[in-house]
Parts: C-alpha cells; sequence; structure tokens
C-alpha cells in the first residue's frame, strides 16, 4: 500500500502551504505577519471607558498598594479579568492631571495583553515600571541604568516587529528619558539589556554571552516595549517607542526561612548569597505625544 501524503482536510495545497511546508525546520517566530487586525482585535472586545491618556504600568505592587493606602486617593476605575486573577486599573490625580496605573503582571507575553487592554481602554501614553537583575558587578544599589537596546531572547516582540537580534529605542525617546534624569540631577548608566522569557534557564554559559555582547542588565520584558507597534483597526495606528530607566533596589531580605533575593528569587539555605548579584530595576517606556 502506498503511504499517502498528510493532507487531513483534502483540499488543494496553495502556494502558502508550499512556503509554510518549506520553512518547518526554522522557527515559527521567524514568520512575522504585518496583518494589522488580530483575530481577537482589542477594539472590538473591549469597550472604551473614560480613562486617562497617560497611564503607568508598574511593576511593583507595594508601590500601586501604598499608592491606594497612603491617601493618593487612587480611584478603582475598572477590572481586567485574567485565568490568574482579575486586576484592577487605578486612575489618581497627579500634577493637575489625571494619571491611570496597573500592575502589567510578570512577564512579556501577560504585559502586553494588559497594555492592549489599557489602550483599548482608551490609555495613549504610558510609562512602565518594572524589575531586573543587573549583569555588570561595578552597578551597585541605587544606580539608574538606561538601556539603549534589548537583546531580544523571548517570543512575545516576534508578533509585533520583524525578527531581529536586537532592538532599539528612537533617539527621541532615549533623549526623553535623559533629559529627565538630567533636569533632576540623577546619574545613571547607558547600556544594552537582555529579554529572556526563561528566567530558571540563565545559564552561566549564557549569561557570559551576553555580557561579550555588552548587556548590563536582564529583564522579561524591555524587547517587547522598545519600538514596540501594536496593530489597530482603528483609523490611527498605535506606536509605543520608549527607553528604559532601571534603578537598584536593597539586596537582599529573609522571608521566613529562606532569603529573597531583590529580583525575587529565593535563595535556599545552606546557600548563603544569590550568585546573580541581582538589583531590583526600575523600567521606564514613553509613547512620544
Amino acid at each position: 500500500m502506498k503511504a499517502r501524503a498528510e493532507n487531513p482536510t483534502n483540499r488543494p495545497r496553495t502556494n502558502a502551504d508550499q512556503a509554510v511546508a518549506g520553512t518547518r525546520t526554522a522557527s515559527p517566530l521567524l514568520e512575522f505577519d504585518g496583518a494589522r487586525v488580530a483575530i481577537i482585535e482589542p477594539s472590538r472586545v473591549i469597550e472604551p471607558i473614560d480613562i486617562a491618556e497617560h497611564c503607568v504600568l508598574c511593576f511593583f505592587q507595594e508601590v500601586i498598594a501604598e499608592l491606594v493606602r497612603e491617601g493618593a486617593r487612587a480611584r478603582h476605575l475598572h477590572t481586567g479579568q485574567s485565568e490568574v486573577g482579575d486586576y484592577p486599573v487605578y486612575e489618581l490625580d497627579y500634577g493637575g492631571r489625571r494619571l491611570a496605573v496597573v500592575h502589567p503582571g510578570v512577564g512579556a507575553p501577560a504585559a502586553i495583553a494588559r497594555f492592549e487592554r489599557v489602550i483599548a481602554l482608551g490609555c495613549r501614553k504610558f510609562i512602565v515600571c518594572g524589575g531586573a537583575g543587573v549583569l555588570d558587578g561595578a552597578i551597585d544599589v541605587g544606580d539608574i541604568v538606561v538601556p539603549s537596546s534589548a537583546i531580544r531572547d523571548e517570543g512575545a516582540s516576534h508578533h509585533y516587529l520583524r525578527p531581529a537580534r536586537e532592538v532599539a529605542p528612537t533617539r527621541r525617546a532615549l533623549a526623553a528619558i535623559e533629559a529627565v534624569l538630567r533636569e533632576n540631577h540623577h546619574d545613571y548608566v547607558r547600556g544594552k539589556t537582555w529579554t529572556t522569557d526563561a528566567v530558571y534557564r540563565e545559564t552561566r554559559q549564557r549569561v557570559n554571552r551576553r555580557r561579550r555582547e555588552g548587556c548590563v542588565v536582564v529583564d522579561m520584558e524591555a524587547a517587547r516595549s522598545s519600538r514596540w507597534r501594536t496593530f489597530s483597526a482603528s483609523s490611527a495606528p498605535r506606536f509605543s517607542t520608549g527607553a528604559t530607566v532601571s534603578r537598584a533596589a536593597d539586596g537582599t531580605r529573609a522571608v521566613g526561612i529562606v532569603t529573597r533575593c531583590a529580583s525575587g528569587c529565593f535563595i535556599s539555605p545552606p546557600r548563603p548569597a544569590c550568585s546573580c548579584k541581582p538589583r531590583a530595576v526600575l523600567i521606564c517606556w514613553t509613547r512620544p505625544p
């Protein structure tokens, strides 16, 4: 009996089928699709609300809790739904303007989903504050780092940008971030960041390779934000461009019978310290007006 070619639908094969068959050995992440409208299009499934144009996506839950608890008068404006738990979208008044605040989740896929939601709700200009680890031992607790580019060792950004090893923010975004730092007399370091999905697969060999490429910090979201374009069915395309600012926090703190480093990983006894020299990092992205 002659074996039949696999074609479960029995439909005629197209040129597109042949093209896909010819690239099956390559990663699907290399199959960039520039279609502007997705099957689940945020603007079609999420109703807009009366919300601030400016939004802070803050990865530090304790900061958001403090805003709500300590008299900032943050208002619970909206609740986003998620399989890992619903999350609130707050709004407060800051500097004479309305400002939305939301936790974007952890990792690029979660952050993108929540970013898309708040865009559909009505926000248009963003600052993102997150966390990362330090790869350069000369960067100490409290230092600020402005990444000039990101190595795309993750998957989410490939659904928004054409495949490439690195991505960089616009000069305008970098200049805006650095100008604010200088105006407020903050010293900072400028360097490259390594964005990865696999926090538990940061091997010594891979870390050393990224250091040789010039990376000074490692994170999970920056590559998806730098020059991140979100596709929209609306008449005006949405663009999010940005620069990253990182700020180190305290080193390690006791959590029960284990120790948690500033980047959040646990150090079980008898291991005395975290070998990755972690630092908490503040990451800021902006969309120019």
